[in-house]
């Protein structure tokens, strides 16, 4: 209360106290000593609030504006094509077709959309927009894809009048502007009439083969056809040891042959493995002979020669 009968009641909000003779207050009705919203700092000496990273005003209630960040949002945005950048942290958001930290990048090729996170799908020549995958067409190509030639097959030219001179049997197409030839994978040269040369394969032979150890690779898939003794996608490795041995049964019951050796030949090495006399004969080594076709090279024969006891007069293997 204030006033010459002390009658007259204070309008000073949050429990405070007038002038008892004027009514008084200090501020506008005494306002709150922590005005200050969304985490912002009342600075007591200057009466204002410090606002936190994106907000800003009197009382720390306005977001920051496009462009501009960080405490009280003082700082400004630095995001470059269109990129929008976070109020709080200033880290930009690209538009689709950009990437980076500040936007500046285009998308790699083959790649578009916000963060480039999406594949192209058009033709290989054809060029892909980074905002939104659009396929823009090399001259004498057209759709969707790039994909479908403006000339009929077998003609190119302005007036898709001039004759293609491509081999019909290794190319795609020729060109429909130009009348380049495009060679299917194994063939190259202007008319896609000549086979790749040793150690390349692929459309146009481009690609080199990367076989080891001698091995040979396929002209149209440039896949490894390992010498002997090799294995893996590139004939790297060493064909593995023999895991088991086979048994060596004579067609007629009761045939044992006579003593002697077998004579191996394990990827191209050499062995001789003695080989007892019995209806059932252990040869260590043979394993290799259940392995793939073409992975490992073995042969056998049986010396001295005894009828009924070779692999051509009647001897089958059969694994133990």
């Amino acid at each position: 209360m204030w006033g010459p009968q002390c009658d007259k009641p204070c309008s000073c909000g949050n429990n405070s106290s007038c002038d008892p003779k004027s009514g008084g207050t200090s501020g506008f009705f005494c306002p709150s000593t922590h005005p200050c919203q969304n985490g912002g700092v009342f600075q007591t000496p200057q009466g204002s609030c410090s606002c936190p990273p994106g907000w800003m005003g009197t009382i720390c209630s306005l977001p920051c504006p496009e462009g501009f960040h960080g405490p009280n949002c003082s700082q400004e945005c630095r995001c470059h094509n269109g990129g929008l950048c976070d109020r709080f942290t200033g880290q930009c958001r690209c538009a689709p077709g950009y990437t980076g930290d500040r936007c500046r990048e285009e998308c790699p090729v083959g790649r578009f959309g916000q963060d480039c996170a999406e594949t192209c799908d058009c033709a290989p020549d054809a060029r892909c927009f980074p905002a939104n995958g659009a396929c823009l067409c090399e001259h004498g190509f057209t759709g969707d894809r790039c994909t479908d030639r403006l000339c009929p097959d077998g003609f190119y030219g302005l007036s898709c009048q001039a004759p293609c001179t491509c081999d019909r049997e290794h190319s795609l197409s020729c060109h429909p502007m130009n009348g380049e030839c495009s060679c299917l994978p194994g063939w190259a040269g202007l008319h896609c009439n000549e086979s790749c040369p040793q150690d390349t394969h692929g459309p146009g032979c481009q690609e080199h083969c990367l076989c080891l150890h001698g091995g040979v690779c396929q002209a149209t898939s440039g896949l490894c056809q390992c010498a002997p003794g090799y294995t893996g996608p590139h004939c790297a490795s060493l064909c593995p040891p023999p895991r088991r041995p086979r048994r060596f049964l004579p067609q007629a019951a009761g045939e044992t042959g006579p003593q002697g050796r077998l004579h191996i030949l394990n990827a191209g090495i050499p062995q001789d493995i003695p080989w007892p006399p019995g209806p059932r004969s252990q040869a260590p080594g043979l394993s290799c002979g259940q392995a793939p076709p073409g992975l490992c090279n073995v042969t056998t024969s049986v010396s001295p020669p005894s009828p009924g006891c070779g692999p051509a007069a009647g001897w089958n293997s059969q694994p133990q």
